[in-house]
Formats: structure tokens, sequence, C-alpha cells
């Protein structure tokens, strides 16, 4: 079985990302999300902004707990790092 970085490297096939803003839901709005997502899922959750008023922590989360998805950060700054999440897009930093 191949890994998760061996499936998202092979060029052979596209790949989706969601991007998630946390301040874009509140509680029952991620619910709902999570639901669409588990309907259509992604290949991967990006979740970050370029403000944030909200812990990433909370959206970071629910996310795992609601799906099987990995979920990378995609922070704005480096305020927006968290340790729950899968991974980091360093091209966003």
């Amino acid at each position: 079985m191949k890994s998760f970085y061996e499936k998202l490297s092979d060029r052979s096939q596209k790949r989706i990302a969601l991007l998630v803003d946390p301040d874009g839901y509140d509680d029952a709005g991620l619910d709902n999300l999570i639901g669409y997502i588990n309907m259509n899922p992604p290949d991967l959750i990006l979740v970050g902004g370029s403000l944030l008023f909200k812990p990433i922590e909370i959206s970071i989360t629910a996310l795992k707990l609601g799906t099987s998805l990995p979920v990378f950060l995609f922070p704005g700054n480096a305020f927006q790092l968290s340790d729950r999440a899968d991974g980091i897009l360093f091209l966003s930093l």
C-alpha cells in the first residue's frame, strides 16, 4: 500500500484539496461542511487563512474527528501553526 506522500507525488493522478478558512464557519456550519466533505471527499484538507480570529485548533480537531482525510495547515503567518495537523504547506508561510 502506498503512503500518503507517494499517493500525493503520483503525477499520473489528479489531486483535489479543499481549503477551509476557520473564520468562515461557526460550529453548525463546520458540521454541515464535514457532511459535504464526506459525501464527496477531496484528497486532503488545507486549513488556514490570511487573518484568523478563531483558534485554528478547533477547525483542525473537528475536521480530523469528522473525516478520515489528512488535514494540512495552509498558514497565513507563523501564528497559525498547530501540532494537531498532519502536515504543513510551507509554500504559504
